[in-house]
């Protein structure tokens, strides 16, 4: 099986270097995707298999030759990028100092005849639990490799003409200016959501006093020094009404009192968090399905 395996291959390289054919070794390879790069500013990460056609590599062939020592079942070689082992393991594998010699080596398993098809098919694929590959090095690309299917979710911060804000979602394949109704005067894109509710909360309490202190027309909530500890749903507590109520109702509220500082409202959550320790209203919780959803 093993005689077998490699001369297979031999004979199946031959060809594809005569008749310029592919013979191809598909590796998964991380890919930095710049799709978003100019219009949200960020790049994300991917994982996708590319197909590498090694006869555009390796020009040589040669069977159980010598190199530095060892024996290759099959060597692929090229003056540019220098020597692969093809390895065919049926009763054992590489031994360890081969594997720890720092040459580049994909070792097949071979179990059957059947497994034979992979080579005359053309195709190794690394992610197939028969071939393992060893010291090859990974190499981030950076491309666009953004398709329609793509589900990637985006933070934007908007603040509109009534000065009501908002962090609102949109999504990666669909341009920003027809996600966002009417024409905000402020839009600050956040990038990747990422985190559960209470983590976009606190992104969004955050962007709001950011908003106030560099002079950005706003109101809200969570700058009134009448706002009490988050209700139930992200819902704000009022002090003066007593009841939970929308962050952005603080545009039309009579009241609103914003405080001066940031040291002055992270001085209010902390006041409003000692509070919440030490008492819990049983009522509140019964009204939970009755409160905004709304910041």
């Amino acid at each position: 099986m093993h005689q077998l395996a490699k001369r297979v291959f031999y004979a199946e390289y031959i060809k594809c270097l005569e008749t310029k054919k592919p013979f191809y070794l598909s590796i998964p390879e991380d890919v930095v995707c710049k799709h978003c790069e100019q219009q949200y500013k960020f790049t994300c990460s991917h994982m996708i298999n590319v197909d590498h056609d090694l006869t555009k590599y390796f020009d040589k062939i040669y069977l159980e030759k010598h190199h530095n020592g060892f024996i290759a079942d099959v060597l692929l070689q090229s003056e540019r990028n220098g020597i692969l082992f093809v390895e065919f393991a049926v009763t054992h594998r590489c031994e360890e100092e081969k594997l720890n010699s720092g040459i580049r080596i994909l070792e097949y398993t071979i179990s059957e005849e059947f497994d034979i098809n992979s080579i005359k098919a053309h195709k190794f694929r690394s992610n197939d639990y028969k071939i393992q590959l060893h010291n090859f090095r990974s190499r981030a690309q950076k491309q666009s490799i953004h398709n329609k299917n793509c589900k990637q979710l985006i933070n934007v911060f908007l603040i509109s003409n009534n000065q009501k804000a908002i962090l609102h979602e949109i999504k990666a394949n669909i341009d920003m200016k027809s996600q966002i109704r009417g024409n905000p005067p402020y839009v600050e894109v956040l990038g990747i959501k990422y985190g559960n509710k209470q983590a976009q909360t606190l992104l969004f309490i955050k962007k709001v006093r950011e908003a106030n202190f560099n002079k950005i027309p706003i109101k809200n909530c969570y700058l009134c020094k009448f706002h009490g500890i988050n209700g139930v749903d992200n819902a704000v507590f009022c002090k003066l009404k007593k009841l939970p109520t929308p962050s952005n109702a603080a545009a039309d509220c009579g009241k609103y009192s914003p405080m001066k500082s940031m040291e002055e409202c992270v001085a209010l959550d902390a006041k409003n968090e000692e509070a919440a320790r030490k008492f819990k209203p049983r009522n509140m919780m019964r009204r939970r399905s009755s409160w905004s959803q709304n910041y």
